[in-house]
């Protein structure tokens, strides 16, 4: 090939690797956040709409309907969410629907892992969790799953439930079927975190609600409760593909809320690539591929003027 011909390839070349480019950063980035990574970071009293996606159910249309119409056939009442007692006795019935303890990969929400749970499939804090909000949400009750971690890049995890009773959000952790309380009151988890960090004042507990089929128990956890609560994040995340798109997931994409100062180092980290790949390479895109292209057709239409018009002064 003659050099003017590679030349003229250029641009398009290099058109083509940004081009590239853009669609494995949204790719990689849309497989990050479905996984809770690579989002934006702000404090939980961001967390306002009643309407967000942490609040939503999860379940396709067709799964709610039959986790509800099962709900109903177990004594629950949609469309009136009650106290704390009411929470306890749907644990409670969560609790002796599942019978074992284990780590469980699937990919189903809430009504299919319930299901998965009954034919003795092991189940652990992740899935519980998932069935419990969902099961709160179906309910009328306003739900958040919240992620709590003891340091940074995962070193201890556990998730848990966070639900608005009588206007205060109180956790209750449906895999050890436990509240946690100070002065005999249900805490939530920013009020866990204030009493934790206080040298003086009252004690926070646990309150347990009873023995259950499923046999995990927060005193034969191996791990100390306390330092859990240090981080604790919401996730929230659109099911819409489209916002997985740059620039548009900068602004409606999958957005992670955090409980008072806690930042770990991972969430800033994947905070500062969020930052690279939802504003800097999308501008760099915006801006660049125009002038690549309009250079590229350039080129190409005075090379075929020259080819057609050998003897054309200028050329």
């Amino acid at each position: 090939m003659h050099p003017s011909g590679r030349t003229e390839r250029l641009p398009g070349l290099v058109l083509g690797i940004f081009l590239g480019m853009a669609l494995a950063d949204a790719l990689l980035l849309g497989a990050l956040q479905r996984n809770g990574l690579a989002v934006r970071l702000l404090p939980i009293t961001h967390l306002v709409r009643a309407d967000d996606p942490a609040y939503r159910p999860r379940e396709s249309q067709e799964g709610q309907e039959k986790f509800l119409r099962r709900l109903q056939e177990e004594g629950f009442t949609p469309g009136r969410p009650g106290g704390l007692p009411d929470v306890v006795a749907l644990a409670h019935w969560l609790g002796d629907s599942v019978s074992l303890v284990g780590p469980y990969w699937g990919k189903e929400r809430g009504f299919g892992l319930l299901q998965a749970g009954l034919r003795g499939t092991p189940l652990a804090c992740g899935s519980m969790s998932e069935i419990f909000r969902e099961a709160l949400v179906l309910l009328g009750y306003r739900a958040r799953s919240v992620q709590l971690y003891s340091g940074d890049f995962f070193r201890d995890t556990h998730v848990t439930v966070e639900i608005l009773l009588e206007g205060r959000w109180v956790v209750f952790d449906p895999t050890f079927h436990v509240s946690f309380e100070a002065d005999g009151r249900a805490l939530g988890v920013a009020e866990v975190q204030q009493f934790l960090r206080k040298s003086r004042g009252p004690e926070v507990v646990p309150h347990h609600h009873g023995t259950r089929a499923y046999p995990a128990a927060l005193e034969e956890y191996p791990l100390d409760w306390k330092p859990l609560f240090v981080n604790a994040y919401v996730y929230s995340s659109s099911s819409s593909r489209l916002f997985l798109v740059p620039p548009l997931r900068w602004w409606l994409g999958p957005r992670c809320y955090f409980f008072g100062d806690g930042e770990l180092l991972f969430a800033r980290s994947q905070v500062a690539v969020y930052r690279l790949a939802c504003q800097v390479l999308p501008s760099v895109l915006v801006f660049l591929a125009p002038a690549l292209a309009c250079r590229a057709w350039r080129k190409r239409s005075a090379s075929r003027r020259l080819r057609h018009h050998p003897s054309a002064p200028g050329l």
